[in-house]
């Protein structure tokens, strides 16, 4: 109960708790879905490109 990540609990319970705002999610019609879906496949594609060129001596 003292340690660190019990206070990253609390913290998270304290918000949680004092949150006044709820929305309910809608879903995303097609072609948002493709745009999403596209915007975090350029992400991963950018930072596996980047892990590679970390490995590879220049």
């Amino acid at each position: 109960p003292d340690s660190p990540q019990a206070d990253v609990y609390r913290e998270l319970a304290r918000r949680i708790a004092a949150h006044t705002e709820s929305k309910v999610p809608t879903a995303l019609n097609p072609r948002e879905l493709r745009e999403w879906s596209s915007g975090w496949a350029d992400q991963l594609v950018e930072i596996e490109r980047a892990a590679e060129r970390a490995r590879v001596p220049a």
